[in-house]
């Protein structure tokens, strides 16, 4: 589908996906200080393609603009997108299920927080600087970018509406 602007530009619609190729994209592996981890459980066939977010907010502010949060891959990764600058994806890929609803908190202007619960029974929290309004997110992460706590109780497939 097309959507005409002006006389002079043409709006497409397309998959937010296609937008950056996939060496343009920063991926990061967070790890699980779990000893045992369970299987990931085998995706349905009425579960919908993998590159379809499974949960999609919006976070806005005046230091970042508007980024946009997508829990894909059947929950095992999440994605930010900045819709307000040039700055390319960054990803991260978790050991487990992520269950709906991960929080993105921007802190003091300077840093965002991504906040997670998997469905193994750890919150995760993963602490981005902010390096410039136009550049929001760096290629290389600083040290201790990535903290994990295991909660009490906790079976191993949780199923459950989490709120940060």
């Amino acid at each position: 589908m097309a959507v005409m602007v002006n006389k002079d530009k043409l709006l497409n619609s397309m998959h937010l996906s296609d937008i950056y190729l996939p060496f343009q994209t920063d991926t990061f592996s967070v790890q699980t200080s779990k000893s045992h981890i369970p299987f990931l459980p085998t995706p349905q066939d009425d579960h919908p393609p993998i590159k379809h977010a499974q949960h999609a907010p919006f976070f806005h502010s005046v230091q970042t603009g508007v980024i946009l949060l997508c829990l894909i891959h059947n929950g095992l990764i999440v994605k930010l997108v900045s819709l307000s600058t040039e700055t390319p994806p960054i990803r991260f890929v978790f050991p487990y299920t992520v269950l709906p609803n991960p929080a993105l908190i921007l802190w003091e202007s300077c840093k965002l927080h991504i906040f997670t619960v998997t469905a193994c029974g750890s919150l995760y929290h993963i602490v981005i600087p902010i390096q410039s309004p136009q550049q929001l997110w760096s290629t290389s992460m600083v040290n201790n970018w990535c903290h994990e706590y295991h909660l009490k109780n906790a079976q191993d497939s949780l199923q459950a509406l989490v709120h940060v």
